[in-house]
């Protein structure tokens, strides 16, 4: 077990420098700006959902601690036969627990099937101990058929939240160029009775805001018509 995740990093430091370090296609700059245009409706939807008692407190706790938190990683021209050593990689750097990771990389190696002009836009919420904190992971793909390469942004917010014991949440969504996101798609692996499908839509929301906000940065998207500072004001 342990030489096999020796090999897996070794494996995966051989081909880090190749698909690291790159600029982004240009669909993922006009998706990642179309969905920051959606973000003052999200705003909106957040402030009028309702919300237990829990999920209250982590949006109290200030956009600030999450926005400020999460780091972006851009990835470009992933080789699809480095897939699952990069998938491993990830799973590694973002500290997903052993118990998710069969999750993970099942559902974001669905990357292989998808087309030129579609985006996957992952969004994976978890709990990382027995105390009930959790954390929130954001993963854009985007897969060039022709010359067998995929591009990503990952969004890791490090600051983490109460939620609840064993809870895991997966939200992925296929968006063309002109799409926005779509948050039907909760996928719940896992979870407690004490917040709702509806609580749980609306803290993916809240936290999509924090980290395209981020992903628009390292893009070096104008979003002067967004505020940073202030989220619900």
């Amino acid at each position: 077990m342990v030489s096999n995740i020796f090999k897996i990093l070794f494996v995966a430091l051989l081909i880090f420098n190749e698909f690291v370090h790159s600029g982004p296609v240009e669909l993922v700059k006009q998706v990642v700006s179309n969905i920051c245009k959606s973000i003052p409706q999200l705003e909106k939807e957040v402030a009028s959902s309702p919300k237990n008692e829990v999920v209250s407190a982590i949006i109290s706790s200030g956009f600030k601690t999450f926005y400020q938190s999460a780091d972006v990683t851009q990835y470009s021209r992933v080789k699809d036969d480095h897939i699952f050593p990069f998938l491993e990689h990830l799973k590694s750097i973002t500290k997903l627990p052993e118990k998710y990771e069969e999750y993970f990389v099942e559902n974001l190696a669905m990357v292989l099937y998808s087309d030129f002009d579609e985006l996957i836009v992952f969004n994976i919420m978890f709990d990382v101990g027995s105390g009930g904190d959790c954390k929130y992971i954001c993963v854009i793909a985007n897969r060039d058929p022709y010359n067998g390469t995929t591009d990503f942004l990952v969004g890791d917010v490090k600051s983490q939240f109460t939620l609840a014991n064993n809870i895991l949440i997966i939200n992925e969504t296929k968006t063309g160029l002109f799409g926005l996101l779509n948050f039907s798609s909760n996928k719940i692996i896992e979870t407690t009775p004490t917040i709702t499908n509806e609580q749980v839509a609306t803290l993916f929301k809240y936290f999509t805001v924090c980290i395209f906000k981020r992903f628009s940065e390292i893009l070096s998207l104008d979003l002067s018509y967004l505020s940073i500072d202030g989220f619900l004001q």
